[in-house]
């Protein structure tokens, strides 16, 4: 330890055990520090659009359902909680990876590291201050309905740089202090560290400030709310009687200020046990690593209520289609760069025997280029969809800052393409030179790669003279959304034909380079296998990975040609314009992840790293099965609070009893199927389980689960059926159809006890799951069942029945409808009949399609459930691929059916965006 450590106690400046301390990415604060920008980039993006529509918004000409003053307030409300989470979270998250430890301990003590805290506390007063505006303005809306607007503005005059100042009053003491580095106590590992401070004016702390500070503003909040709920009360009849929007948007802001009171008192609670359990062995010191999740949740959740709640035209679809993308690039970002490290850690001599050198470069380059398209691609088509920045671009002229983003998408774009092709020629090189590979793959290496980063230029060289403009994106996209695109190229030339003449030749080029290493690979396969069972495991992860780089090939093909042909056009295939970028992301993050999971390099013998994969998969679901589980209610309100003594076009009682009781089985299988495999491979029951005896409980438990898989299959054939019974009988459909599902769902009901009969006697144990899950990993099964019968084969034979049942009835009912379109078409007066047909087909197709899915990975389990195979990862997958039943098909039927988009008319070229004209309907009602 050095001197100096003694001079600075409680900090670990100058500590030698901390300065020689080394950063590993698989310590558990890594993922605490990845996971908050997730959700926090998306929700960034909703802020901006939040303040946009301020700017947008005028007091001369004032809108229903907009109040520029309440959107100046939870914009700067919601401005302040981002710049709190970023200073926070280079104050406590950032550090307590550890990633900057050994740094902090060979430094001094000094103010820079104090203006980072500083900021973060200055910023986070802030947060708790200016929510207060919201209750205040809108209080003042209500009580000076008439002068409002002058009033509102004055108070914001003078209240925002006052709230602006107030911080100061709580901070001051960190004038003469200087910031340090403190090891984080119990639960943190050691290593990590956060940033605090040292000789403040009269030794304060910042603890007890914040805790008055969030009880003070929380009363005032309070009081305000009361007074404001008071005059609303008196006044809800007339808020009613003005306008549908305006009713909504009241609504909205009011579930937004009940958002923010209820922050308030979650970071009191926060930091009181930051108080009195921070350094404890409680389970409440746990608090210290959800006390950030807690602001962030401030930043998030008030943005998307308001988002989601309020009735103004926030062009939803592309928002979306801006935001969704962070959640699953941002972990495949920090898994490039945990490859890109693999490749400098491992030196050329000794590292040979774990992952070549030159194939780990190639991967980085590939996935990093795609990291690279995705970025620019991103700032050419989805940031601009969004409409977030269409008002500026349209007050710009043509210039060569846009060209430059065009280009450089393009550029990366062709790299994308290229760099793939090198990893089968370096392979076959292993191959073909297994003595001196090294030294031909890196000259291969050295004079490759700097051809592949020029050959571009020969694709994009038109865009020298050329500039760069935003353009109305054309149909699916509503008005508004805007693309990125250049004007006067070279020659007039375009891009699309050179880029898909480059996918055919570097598909065929890939492909033909990896027949040859396959057919090499094949005839010294026994010298492989008996090598080692890693380089086995290694050469089928680098085979699996490069697949999905050819695979990525065809993908990019299709939708280009898609895109030369039905750009611009009405037809449903120009909805492929919308997954295209998706498309890209594929190979960004699919090849990446595969290659990290699979190679035998990145596997480590760390139970906490087993812990957190079963973990992940009992977690991960939930993300996506509450939002679709909302769907799934939406849909069956329709159904409940529909008039069906009143047709509607395109809306059918039995089709939407249906489906909705099709989702709900779907969703009842994901509950109990988590409780019989998901959960208890965590390893959460595990102890539990061992002490007790097989019983009948957990047998009840497999029982529902295997109950709601039969339903979950027989369900979707009604609905083939339902329709088929429309077409034919378009008179009597309703009476037969009644008749049907009275009596077909409850027979339905009670078919799955055919095949879970032998349960009765059964017992329920719990047992280890096999490979690829780690020891502890159990799951529910059964012992003892009548006539010793599997499940397995039932589960088999009732999904070729009820598919066969469904492609049956299907045919039938394309074939009817076929003949009588013509009638169809005739009968409708507007489009809604015919979209409403289209969804339910695409509705009826998709659950078609998790039939085939399931039998796929029914059969891998028959098969290779508890062998070495990499089949056997199938059973990871199996509980996802039911997922995607519950999950695609709620939403599919939901964001193309016309019955919840929610507009009294759509425009052709807005059908998407289910809020379009929803602020103009309002008013005109």
């Amino acid at each position: 330890m050095s001197k100096n450590s003694s001079l600075y106690p409680n900090t670990i400046h100058f500590n030698q055990s901390y300065i020689d301390y080394q950063f590993y990415w698989n310590n558990f604060s890594v993922p605490l520090a990845v996971v908050p920008w997730i959700y926090i980039i998306p929700s960034f993006i909703i802020i901006c659009k939040i303040f946009r529509i301020y700017l947008k918004s005028s007091d001369t000409k004032p809108e229903t359902d907009v109040n520029r003053h309440v959107f100046l307030a939870i914009s700067l409300s919601q401005f302040a909680c981002f710049a709190s989470f970023f200073f926070d979270y280079f104050m406590t998250r950032l550090p307590a990876t550890g990633v900057f430890t050994s740094y902090c301990a060979s430094i001094y003590p000094n103010h820079w590291l104090k203006v980072i805290l500083f900021l973060a506390l200055y910023t986070n007063y802030l947060s708790l201050a200016f929510p207060i505006l919201l209750p205040l303005i809108r209080l003042v809306i209500v009580m000076y309905p008439k002068s409002h607007r002058k009033i509102n503005s004055n108070l914001i005059r003078a209240i925002v740089p006052l709230l602006s100042a107030y911080p100061i009053c709580f901070t001051f003491y960190l004038i003469p202090a200087l910031g340090v580095c403190k090891s984080y106590e119990y639960p943190y590992p050691f290593g990590a560290v956060w940033i605090y401070y040292t000789n403040s004016w009269f030794g304060l702390r910042n603890s007890y400030f914040n805790l008055y500070s969030i009880f003070f503003w929380l009363v005032i909040s309070v009081i305000i709310n009361l007074v404001l709920l008071f005059k609303v009360n008196k006044a809800k009849s007339q808020i009613v009687q003005s306008a549908g929007a305006s009713y909504k948007a009241e609504f909205s802001i009011t579930v937004t200020t009940l958002a923010i009171i209820l922050f308030y008192l979650l970071n009191g609670v926060f930091v009181l046990f930051y108080i009195f359990a921070y350094g404890a062995n409680s389970f409440t010191s746990y608090t210290v690593i959800l006390r950030p999740f807690g602001n962030d949740m401030q930043t998030c959740v008030i943005s998307w209520v308001f988002f989601l709640t309020h009735p103004y035209d926030w062009n939803h679809f592309s928002t979306y289609i801006a935001v969704v993308p962070w959640f699953y690039i941002i972990p495949s970002f920090f898994i490039m760069c945990k490859i890109f490290k693999t490749f400098f850690k491992f030196s050329k001599k000794g590292s040979s025997h774990k992952i070549d050198r030159n194939v780990l470069l190639i991967i980085s380059l590939s996935q990093l280029t795609c990291f690279a398209l995705f970025v620019f691609d991103y700032f050419m088509t989805r940031f601009p969809s969004s409409g977030i920045i269409t008002a500026w671009c349209a007050t710009i002229t043509p210039n060569h800052w846009l060209k430059m983003i065009v280009f450089l998408t393009l550029y990366f774009t062709y790299l994308a393409m290229a760099i793939p092709f090198l990893m089968p020629v370096v392979r076959l090189f292993i191959v073909l030179f297994p003595s001196n590979h090294n030294e031909i793959n890196a000259k291969l290496v050295n004079i490759g790669v700097p051809l592949f980063l020029v050959y571009p230029i020969c694709f994009t060289f038109y865009f020298i003279p050329a500039l760069g403009i935003c353009k109305q994106a054309s149909f699916p996209y509503p008005f508004g959304s805007v693309t990125i695109y250049y004007t006067q190229s070279a020659f007039g030339l375009r891009n699309g034909y050179f880029h898909l003449y480059n996918i055919l030749f570097w598909m065929s080029a890939s492909v033909a380079a990896n027949v040859i290493l396959f057919c090499k690979v094949v005839k010294a396969k026994s010298k492989l296998v008996n090598k080692s069972k890693s380089s086995y495991k290694a050469e089928l992860s680098m085979t699996i990975t490069t697949l999905s780089m050819i695979a990525s090939y065809a993908v990019n093909g299709i939708f280009l040609i898609l895109y030369i042909s039905f750009a611009g056009t009405h037809d449903y295939v120009s909805y492929a314009e919308i997954v295209r970028p998706f498309g890209n992301d594929l190979q960004t993050c699919v090849t990446t992840w595969l290659f990290y999971l699979t190679h035998p390099v990145f596997k480590k013998p760390s139970t906490d790293m087993e812990a957190m994969f079963s973990t992940t998969f009992a977690t991960l679901p939930w993300i996506y099965m509450i939002p679709s589980f909302l769907v799934i209610c939406e849909i069956f309100n329709v159904y409940i609070n529909s008039n069906w003594k009143k047709p509607e076009p395109g809306k059918n009682q039995h089709v939407f009893l249906i489906i909705s009781l099709s989702q709900f089985t779907c969703f009842s299988l994901f509950f109990s199927d988590f409780w019989m495999t998901r959960l208890p491979s965590t390893g959460i029951l595990t102890s539990y389980c061992a002490t007790i005896p097989p019983n009948h409980w957990l047998k009840c438990i497999l029982f529902a689960a295997l109950y709601f898989n039969y339903l979950a299959m027989s369900f979707p054939f009604l609905l083939p059926v339902i329709r088929l019974i429309i077409v034919t009988f378009p008179k009597t459909h309703v009476k037969i159809n009644t008749n049907l599902i009275r009596y077909g769902v409850p027979l339905i009901l009670l078919f799955p006890i055919c095949f879970t009969f032998y349960l009765i006697p059964a017992l329920g144990v719990c047992k280890q799951r096999a490979s690829p899950y780690p020891f502890g990993a159990i799951w529910i099964y059964y012992i003892n069942s009548a006539f010793g019968l599997r499940n397995s084969f039932f589960h088999l034979y009732n999904l070729i029945f009820w598919m066969t049942l469904s492609i049956i009835a299907n045919s039938l009912l394309f074939h009817q409808v076929g003949q009588a379109r013509s009638r169809l078409i005739r009968a409708q007066t507007s489009g809604t009949s015919k979209r409403a047909h289209t969804s339910i087909t695409i509705t009826t197709l998709a659950m078609i399609t998790f039939y085939v899915s399931n039998g796929s990975f029914l059969l891998m389990y028959i098969f290779y459930y508890g062998t070495n195979s990499y089949f056997s990862y199938a059973e990871i997958i199996r509980p996802f691929g039911n997922d995607l039943q519950t999950c695609v098909v709620t939403w599919v039927f939901y964001l193309t059916h016309p019955a919840f988009q929610k507009k009294k008319s759509m425009d052709s070229d807005q059908i998407f965006s289910t809020s379009s004209f929803r602020r103009r309907v309002d008013v005109s009602i």
